[in-house]
């Protein structure tokens, strides 16, 4: 993941990510941990941060659900 990321990316990946796990293992959908990201409206830095940590998770679920397959 670049560091360099916008905001506006992250969401978008987050989104991609989200939809692949939802297609190929809707049974595990349902039980991914759904975290609400905090926005904090004078940090946009906080809120890339957030996001980065968020698809990291996600995109360590779809190993872990694609290892199980």
């Amino acid at each position: 993941m670049n560091k360099k990321q916008n905001l506006n990316d992250l969401t978008n990946e987050i989104i991609d990510v989200t939809s692949k796990i939802k297609e190929h293992f809707p049974e595990l959908y349902i039980l991914l941990i759904e975290t609400p990201l905090f926005h904090y409206h004078n940090n946009n830095s906080m809120k890339r941060i957030d996001s980065q940590q968020y698809l990291s998770a996600l995109k360590t679920e779809l190993i872990d659900f694609e290892r199980c397959e």
